[in-house]
């Protein structure tokens, strides 16, 4: 019986196999059942072999080479870099164009004076690494902003009430949350570190719990948060409090 149903198997591997159209048979061919089967048709225009839709990175394995890019921009503007340029196939292959990576830039540096500088990009898949030379010329006008960002105080910043003399909702949230830090009692957020060093905890200071209990890693998280929140907060105060 086992016999008899590994033969039945057999012959049933081989009849789908046989089925299986062969590579360059048409693109309108797809395997019955078996989903992400379908062969790829590059197109009319295209001499690529076809491809199941499952096989991964279609055609690097007869990518060579990709082209070099030449771009040009103006003093103070950052170049647009194609996201596609032009692959190089084995065999004469006319084969679709490559997407390109390009690194993104920290600075505008390189884009500050006129001259020539290049961008080393890759292919995904691939140690292809295509270039593109930036030609930087010379605005007709100044394009660099001359001014610079400055530095302001908390206290420079304030919030006024509306045209009929009603606080905003900044002003309701910002009073909200002043009053809220002048309620809290310190030694609250002191507990732990009085309680690591086993010094003597002052009346009415209690645990807080969470991420300040003795079960986590974290405690003395919330101290940090609750000291930049006092020192903003009178930071900005400019109403004499």
């Amino acid at each position: 019986m086992r016999i008899n149903s590994l033969l039945a198997g057999i012959i049933l591997c081989f009849s789908a196999l046989a089925a299986i159209p062969a590579s360059g048979q048409g693109s309108d061919q797809i395997l019955d059942g078996i989903e992400g089967t379908g062969l790829i048709d590059p197109g009319p225009d295209r001499n690529l072999p076809e491809f199941f839709g499952m096989k991964p990175q279609l055609y690097n394995a007869y990518l060579t080479g990709v082209q070099d890019v030449e771009v040009e921009t103006v003093v103070g503007h950052l170049p647009r870099l194609p996201r596609f340029v032009k692959g190089v196939y084995s065999n004469n292959i006319e084969g679709p164009d490559v997407r390109v990576i390009w690194p993104s830039p920290v600075d505008n540096s390189q884009v500050l004076a006129p001259g020539t500088y290049t961008v080393t990009g890759r292919i995904a898949g691939s140690k292809l690494q295509p270039k593109a030379k930036v030609t930087v010329k010379a605005a007709e006008g100044s394009a660099v902003p001359h001014r610079t960002l400055e530095v302001f105080s908390l206290a420079q910043v304030s919030l006024d009430a509306d045209i009929n003399n009603h606080k905003s909702k900044f002003i309701e949230n910002r009073d909200k949350f002043v009053n809220r830090l002048a309620s809290t009692n310190p030694d609250n957020f002191l507990y732990m570190l009085r309680n690591a060093f086993g010094q003597e905890q002052p009346a009415g200071a209690e645990p807080m719990g969470g991420w300040d209990s003795q079960q986590t890693r974290l405690r003395g998280h919330a101290t940090g948060h609750y000291l930049s929140a006092l020192a903003q907060a009178y930071a900005g105060d400019n109403r004499g409090n």
